[in-house]
Order: structure tokens, then C-alpha cells, then sequence
């Protein structure tokens, strides 16, 4: 299986709307969470959409919310090529640990990146130093407790050895959604317990708002998060 992942692909299903989880899931709770952020603090706004791919979501609150500033950064360097290709905006290979402290961002978003890096800790710290006072941060990732359960029950991942929710670990996994294309690829997934995050969260910034959604299975598949400076 290539390591190379298609972003050019990701592109393809984001346009086209196959991937319904972000279409009605995520998508939504980004867009409520900065039109809520503007009514009350007005335009100009500075937005950093971090871990941004193919650029999709970055181009998309750029078009809807005209009177803030967007930019996206990744450490990939094929996703920034891809995110330029098919939009004109701003776009930076860079991890945020290297994104400069000089400049102060209203609204740092997290869409499904969280579980893909390492350093957990640095990041959250990072995006504290990098955030304006009463600046906020929205976060999706999947559910630590159920997610990767309900890969595994559904037969849609295969372990060497059982899964166990105490036991925080890193794996490689194939990545496809529900009626998607198939991506010859594997994404790093590092496991941590609710409370690892829900720790980390609060250490560094105010937790504002905590859902549990995506409850297609009976249990919920998908957190969403308000974190605020």
C-alpha cells in the first residue's frame, strides 16, 4: 500500500459531496461556531484552518465568511500543492509547533487532525500562544472511545492484537469513508483516552462547549469541540 496520500482524490470527494459525515456533521458545526464568533466580534477576522489538505474546508469558510482572513497550513507538501492548484488563497507547509507567535489568530480549526499527531500537548500549547484573548478553537476528531471499536466490529479494520481503550497507541490505518473512494494509503491514527484530551484541553484553554454526535450506530462516532482563549 503507498504511503503517498491522494489529496487530488480527497478533492473529488469533498466537491462532490460523497463524504456525508463532513457535509452534515462537521462542516455545520464549523461554519455555526464562526458565524457565531463574528456576530460578536465583528469583521476582520483571522482564521487558520491547520492540517487543511486539499484546502476544501479553508476555501470554503473563505467563500461563505468573506470578512475574515483564511489561510491554511500542513505539514504535507503534496496538500499544499494540491490546496494551490485549486484555490487562491493563502497556503503554508508548516506545522503549527513552527507557526509564528508574533502573529494572533481569532479562530484556530482542528477538523479531524488531532488523532493524526503526536504531540498532542505541544500543538494545544502552541495554539495558546497563537490564539487572541477570547479567541477560540474548533475541534473535530472521532470519538476515542467508539470509533475505532466500531471500525473494527464492522470488519472495516483488522488489528494484530485486540484493541484496548486504556492503552494509548499509535497505529496505521487504511482510510476510506462510507461510500467513498478507495484511498491506497493508511493515516496515522494515535489513540488516547477521552480524558487525555479532555486534560489536555483544559490545561492550556477554557473548554467551552463537549458533543457527542453521529449516533447512526447507537453510540456516538464523532466529537465537537469549543476550546477558548
Amino acid at each position: 500500500m503507498s504511503n503517498q496520500y491522494d489529496y487530488n482524490r480527497r478533492f473529488d470527494e469533498l466537491t462532490k459531496g460523497i463524504d456525508t459525515t463532513f457535509k452534515n456533521i462537521l462542516e455545520p458545526f464549523i461554519y455555526g461556531n464562526i458565524s457565531d464568533y463574528l456576530k460578536k466580534s465583528g469583521t476582520n477576522i483571522d482564521i487558520l484552518d491547520v492540517g487543511c489538505g486539499c484546502g476544501y474546508l479553508t476555501a470554503s469558510i473563505a467563500k461563505k465568511f468573506t470578512e475574515a482572513r483564511v489561510e491554511g497550513i500542513d505539514i504535507s507538501e503534496s496538500a499544499i500543492v494540491c490546496a494551490k492548484f485549486h484555490f487562491d488563497l493563502k497556503f503554508t507547509q508548516q506545522d503549527v509547533a513552527d507557526y509564528p507567535e508574533s502573529k494572533k489568530i481569532d479562530i484556530v480549526v482542528y477538523n479531524m487532525v488531532l488523532h493524526n499527531l503526536r504531540e498532542l500537548e505541544q500543538t494545544i500549547w502552541k495554539t495558546s500562544i497563537i490564539l487572541k484573548r477570547k479567541g477560540i478553537v474548533l475541534i473535530t476528531i472521532p470519538h476515542p472511545v467508539f470509533w475505532l471499536s466500531d471500525k473494527i466490529s464492522r470488519g472495516k479494520i483488522t488489528l494484530e492484537e485486540p484493541f484496548n481503550y486504556n492503552s494509548e497507541k499509535f497505529y496505521n490505518i487504511p482510510f476510506q469513508i462510507k461510500n467513498g473512494l478507495q484511498h491506497q494509503t493508511e493515516l496515522t491514527y494515535y489513540h488516547r483516552r477521552l480524558e487525555t484530551y479532555i486534560n489536555t484541553f483544559s490545561k492550556y484553554l477554557k473548554l467551552v462547549s463537549f458533543e457527542e454526535v453521529d449516533f447512526n450506530n447507537g453510540y456516538p462516532t464523532m466529537l465537537r469541540i469549543v476550546l477558548e482563549n
